[in-house]
Formats: C-alpha cells, structure tokens, sequence
C-alpha cells in the first residue's frame, strides 16, 4: 500500500510539472483547437480605457453564434443594440433600427465585433510577436505579447481553454493608454436561438438616417438653431439633442425635454441639422449621447448669426447665449 501512495504521489507531481512547462505555443495551440468544437458563446464583457488620467469603463452583453451571427447590448448607459447576421446589420436604438452601412464605418464597427472573440484580435494586433509564459499557476496562463507600440497580456482559463481577460498597453507621446478587456459569465455551446440576431417585430426599420423627433415643418417656424457636425471619432449611431431656451437633462435621450432630437453618425460629418421655434432664441443647449473616449465636434449657429464651436459627448454640453462672442 505504501509503494501504491508514493506511485499515485510521483505520478501527481510528474503531471503537475509537465503542465507547468507548457509552453505559451502549446497554450494557444490548445486554445485553437478548443475554439473549432465552439458553435456559439456568450457572457458580458468589460471595456476599460484609462489614458491621461481618466478612467472611463463600459460593460455590455454579447452572443456570438457561427458562422456570422453577432450581437452586443448595452441597455444601461448607452442603451443600444448591435446585431449582425449574415449580410445584414444593424444599430438599434429605442424603437429604431437603422442598417448598419448607413449608421455608421463597418470596417471600424468590426473593431468592437473582434473585441469579444479575443484570440481573433489578438492575431490581428500581435500575430507576429512571440508570445511568452508569464505564469501557468493558478487557474490561468498569462501570456505576453510584445509589439513595436505596445504589450498585450492575456489570461486563458485552463477549465474552458478560453481568454477571459485581456489587458493592453500602448505607449503616446503623452503617455501610456490602457484597455482592460474582461469577460464574465460565458457561456460555451448553450444553443442560442436566432431570434437573438433579428431586429424584434415591435422596432421600425429605417431606410436611412432621419429626425426620430420633429420631423420637417409643413409651414416652417421663425427661428432656427443650426447644428453643423464638422468631425467625430465615434463608429456608432448616436442621439443628438439641441434645448431652446432650457437646459438638455441627464439622460436626454432615454427621458426626453429636448427640443429636437435626431440620430447621427460618422456619415453626417459635414451636414447641417436645424431645429425651429417660435420663440426668439436667447439660449440653446447641445449635446451628443456618445460615451467613453468618443467626442463630437460640432458648430452651433443662433438666429442671429452668433455661433460656437464645441466638442461634446453624454457628459458635456454646448451653450450658445445672445451674449456668447461672435468669432
């Protein structure tokens, strides 16, 4: 029996040592071949940014099914809906649907797409480096990837052979910015359903972009705030708010007490959008429901020709008064 206990000993210690030396090659090689017998995953995932001081995190659903259906969801914060499938794509917000070639870059959507299948990103971004084993113990292996503007690690669950976590670093002239990457409550082959990538009966497919909120006036009113969009670095459709003579509210765009509401993306840089009343214009307020790091700059023109230029997002506003300076 004791010869029997020190065997079963060794044994353990010798199968402990040989998975300790995998390489971070066989790592990933193992995770290839886990990643051909998924059909479909999903969970949430976090997005974190910090760069010059500012720490700025997003948090959405996601539901990958092959071999070309996708969907991320965020209905907190920014309350949208991606969903791909097939040839057709597209961004829903509230009760509008609007295809995703006409709402906004495809090709840099895609960069939010690659985000949760990790190994696909990681390929894409640091396919020619060589990884290295940081550590195997534990319940992850971290693997680094070194490039010539930055490092990436990852952590790989040994139980599902699946990266949960990545962080990356890329060095600025101004310093380093940081994504974290972190996924939660995945879930590996559970059957997903293709309702889930379908736009829902009760939400309206829009052709193109169109005011979601005062349509064009039949008799037009006597004044008009001018909203001209000169650029932005967002790849997503957004809510863009203008308030006459009030202030825009938190959350606009979810609650109302605005005085115009349209939906705006990359596709509208250059385009000019008016808002009328009937009232003479002595404030107006401006705003666009962007998150994170992302920012529109716009121009805004009162009735009498006094205009500023801005660049705002969810948290910020443009305010333009009669008494604002002329440039």
């Amino acid at each position: 029996m004791k010869k029997l206990i020190v065997g079963f000993v060794s044994l353990v210690f010798i199968l402990s040592c040989c998975a300790q030396q995998m390489s971070a090659e066989d790592v990933l090689k193992k995770v290839d071949e886990k990643s051909k017998s998924i059909e479909d995953v999903s969970g949430i995932c976090r997005i974190t940014m910090q760069y010059l001081g500012v720490n700025a995190s997003m948090k959405f659903e996601f539901a990958v099914k092959k071999p070309d259906k996708f969907r991320i969801s965020n209905k907190g914060f920014l309350n949208f809906t991606m969903i791909e499938n097939g040839s057709k794509a597209f961004v829903i917000l509230g009760n509008y649907a609007l295809p995703l070639n006409a709402s906004m870059n495809k090709e840099q959507a895609s960069k939010e797409k690659n985000l949760v299948d990790p190994m696909k990103y990681i390929k894409k971004n640091y396919g020619n480096c060589t990884p290295k084993l940081v550590s195997g113990e534990g319940d992850y292996y971290v693997i680094e990837f070194v490039g010539k503007n930055g490092t990436a690690r990852v952590w790989i669950s040994k139980s599902i052979w699946y990266p949960v976590k990545i962080i990356e670093t890329k060095t600025t002239p101004f310093g380093n910015a940081t994504m974290i990457v972190e996924f939660e409550n995945l879930k590996i082959n559970t059957g997903l359903s293709d309702e889930l990538f379908r736009v829902p009966k009760n939400v309206e497919i829009m052709s193109s972009l169109s005011p979601i909120e005062h349509p064009p006036e039949v008799k037009p009113k006597k004044y008009a705030v001018t909203v001209k969009i000169l650029k932005t670095n967002d790849v997503y459709a957004r809510y863009l708010g203008i308030a006459i003579n009030k202030h825009l509210p938190d959350k606009w765009w979810r609650n109302g007490g605005y005085t115009c509401n349209y939906i705006v993306s990359s596709c509208d840089v250059g385009k000019v959008f008016k808002c009328y009343t009937d009232e003479p214009v002595r404030y107006v307020e401006v705003s666009v429901s962007s998150f994170l790091n992302y920012t529109w700059t716009i121009d805004v023109t009162l009735p009498n020709g006094k205009s500023k230029v801005c660049t705002v997002n969810a948290h910020t506003r443009c305010i333009v008064t009669n008494e604002s300076p002329t440039r």
